[in-house]
């Protein structure tokens, strides 16, 4: 900055530029030029010595993971000595047989949802039963001391449920302690975690039952259910498609007797539908009370009538004969020629009693009776049902005819629904082994033929 005077002017100010100022204008000038430049490619102006030039240094190798095999599932410790001698109960449910002696039906409405089918015990729930409890067969003797038990299954049809607590296969045990403690393996399709193996132990509690469950998740729809008891330890095991058994729990069990052995299809408290197939049931202790020993070549017996459409009304029907009891006692007949008769053979109008099928039914009832005098009913739904008592007919008995009309054909009809729908052929009542007063017959027409007995004497 400079000062100019001038005698005949005021005085002003000359600003000129400073060096700092035209190097900044420099600096621009270049950086503008350098980013306009174009780009020189790989081959371009190489350096002088290429082929001693030094190679681009490169990230080292990183190390892959080592590979960590699955840990081993755990697998059970307890076990029976199979060389010790023990009181063994072995059932196949294969070839259309169940041993009505040792086993009877749990459930509601079981004679018509358990089948003996030639592949096994068929058990198949349909849909919006009201919530059932689990339906299928339990023992009927108990079980002491330390005792190894299996079932082999296959479930054929289930779903993901969208209520309850879980659908499909249950093995459970229920001992006689104080706290009467039970035990299950499942297989089961949980509304939460889907198809797992599972072990619940129920305890009686102040407030109530106590559960407390455990899982595995499943692969397959068929295996096998284990449980060894050892002492008051209770070891939980499970089988899919043959493997070697997986441990599912041990837990303090007790030594109390099991009072009953229950094998099932269960539905979760749910509406949900249910198929499986049962194919055996091996159980070893040291004492069985109550299980009458038989040889192993000895096959069950099956008493499974094939009814004709002539008395049914429902072609290809089938009805599973079975001593029914209000407290359980149930028991089996081998007559099953007679049982598999035709029922089409109208008895006499003037004798209808002394004719026909009712005669030879008659029969047939006396000598299960006869045989099994621990059996409270003799029945074979929707064909007869027949009250028993120390061995003899002792009280009412019905028999029904055929289901006529829309209820034909109906894919499931509960016992309780059918037997209000079923016309009543024969009525009447037995005193000790004998008729015992007005027994009545109505024939297809509707047609009312009576007669009175007294102590098995006809009274006109």
């Amino acid at each position: 900055m400079f000062l100019n005077w001038d005698a005949d002017r005021p005085a002003r100010v000359v600003r000129r530029p400073a060096r700092r100022h035209l190097a900044v204008v420099i600096l621009l000038l270049y950086s503008t030029s350098a980013r306009t430049a174009p780009a020189q490619t790989g081959n371009e102006n190489p350096p002088a010595n290429a082929e001693t030039a030094a190679p681009a240094q490169t990230e080292p190798a990183v190390p892959a993971p080592p590979v960590v095999a699955p840990k081993p599932p755990p697998r059970p410790t307890m076990a029976i000595n199979p060389a010790v001698a023990l009181p063994e109960y072995i059932a196949n449910f294969k070839g259309e047989t169940f041993d009505v002696k040792l086993l009877k039906l749990e459930g509601n409405d079981a004679e018509q949802l358990v089948r003996p089918e030639a592949g096994g015990l068929r058990i198949r729930i349909p849909a919006n039963m009201g919530k059932p409890r689990p339906i299928g067969v339990a023992t009927r003797f108990k079980i002491r001391g330390d005792f190894e038990i299996t079932t082999s299954f296959e479930v054929l049809k289930v779903e993901r449920p969208r209520e309850g607590y879980g659908i499909g296969v249950l093995l459970s045990i229920e001992s006689d302690s104080p706290a009467k403690t039970s035990a299950t393996a499942e297989w089961a399709s949980l509304k939460k975690d889907g198809e797992v193996f599972s072990s619940t132990r129920i305890t009686e509690a102040e407030g109530g039952r106590k559960y407390d469950p455990r899982s595995r998740p499943a692969q397959a729809r068929s295996g096998a259910l284990r449980m060894v008891r050892q002492g008051s330890l209770l070891e939980v095991a499970y089988s899919e498609k043959g493997a070697p058994y997986v441990l599912l729990r041990r837990m303090e069990f007790g030594t109390g007797d099991i009072t009953q052995l229950l094998l099932a299809a269960n539905t979760g408290w749910s509406n949900h539908p249910v198929d499986i197939r049962l194919n055996d049931l091996h159980i070893r202790a040291e004492e069985l009370p109550g299980y009458i020993d038989r040889p192993r070549s000895t096959s069950y017996a099956t008493w499974w009538v094939v009814a004709g459409a002539g008395f049914l009304g429902l072609v290809g029907a089938g009805v599973w004969v079975r001593g029914a009891a209000q407290r359980g006692a149930t028991a089996e007949t081998t007559d099953t020629d007679a049982a598999q008769a035709s029922w089409s053979e109208e008895p006499s109008p003037d004798d209808p009693w002394g004719s026909g099928n009712f005669q030879r039914l008659e029969g047939i009832a006396t000598e299960f009776a006869r045989d099994f005098p621990e059996a409270e009913g003799f029945l074979a739904s929707p064909l007869f049902q027949f009250s028993l008592q120390d061995g003899e007919l002792h009280g009412p008995f019905i028999v029904w005819g055929a289901l006529n009309g829309d209820g034909a054909g109906q894919s499931h009809v509960s016992w309780k629904e059918l037997r209000q729908r079923l016309p009543k052929r024969f009525e009447g009542a037995y005193r000790h082994g004998r008729r015992h007063g007005e027994f009545v017959y109505r024939d297809r027409s509707g047609r009312v033929v009576s007669q009175c007995y007294q102590e098995g004497e006809l009274v006109t």
